[in-house]
């Protein structure tokens, strides 16, 4: 009454030994991937560096134009004040204080154009 029991398993590993430069032909597929991505990137920030050096410049421009024209408004008050005293004290003429009050009006209004500019090249905020 003796009965024997065997049992086993069968492991096998499968090992390619030539697969026809298929491993090779798909790294150098990523290699290729990757250097032109490396590009893409480098191109895209020296894009992106030019458009924030051009943007400097524009603001800074406009903050020089707005920064004149506030000397303008300031110089055309000044001037429209003494015309208009002049005219009041008899020495000066209605045409002489006149136009100097359409100066001012015109220095103002270019005052008003060069704020206007500036914050048209400013973008807005990021938060809006």
């Amino acid at each position: 009454m003796g009965s024997a029991q065997s049992s086993g398993v069968l492991l096998g590993i499968a090992v390619p030994i030539y697969d026809g430069g298929l491993r090779s032909h798909k790294k150098q597929n990523a290699l290729d991937s990757l250097a032109a991505a490396k590009s893409g990137v480098e191109v895209t920030k020296a894009a992106a560096s030019r458009e924030v050096a051009i943007a400097y410049e524009g603001l800074r421009t406009a903050l020089a134009v707005n920064l004149a024209a506030q000397e303008l408004v300031t110089a055309s008050a000044l001037t429209a004040d003494a015309a208009q005293k002049a005219y009041v004290n008899g020495v000066g003429t209605i045409s002489d204080a006149s136009r100097a009050t359409l100066g001012l009006y015109s220095a103002t209004e270019t005052l008003i154009d060069s704020r206007r500019a500036a914050l048209h090249i400013m973008p807005p905020p990021l938060w809006l």
